[in-house]
């Protein structure tokens, strides 16, 4: 999802905000160190499952709080199947603007 996140929106790896559950932040560390270790920068470890809600409200606070007021967040879960990334890049820029 990293991956897919920086080829469709150009964004580098200081850029993503990871967020996922302590017991599985150290898989995602060793996976995140084969592509790029920067990505480690930013995980933000969520003690208990909420929900996906929840999640993206803590996301937000922690980019707003590190990113700035003006920073743009694209919500991409983990578990979602795109087909077609080009389709995907064309509305990410749509939404964008």
């Amino acid at each position: 999802t990293a991956l897919r996140a920086m080829r469709v929106s150009g964004a580098e790896a200081q850029d993503i905000v990871t967020i996922t559950l302590s017991h599985l932040v150290p898989l995602v560390e060793l996976d995140y160190q084969e592509i790029d270790p920067v990505l480690n920068n930013h995980i933000i470890h969520e003690i208990s499952p909420r929900n996906t809600a929840a999640a993206i409200a803590r996301a937000a606070l922690y980019v707003q709080r590190h990113f700035g007021m003006d920073a743009m967040m694209w919500i991409l879960p983990s578990d979602h199947y795109i087909e077609n990334e080009r389709a995907l890049k064309l509305d990410l820029r749509k939404a964008a603007r």
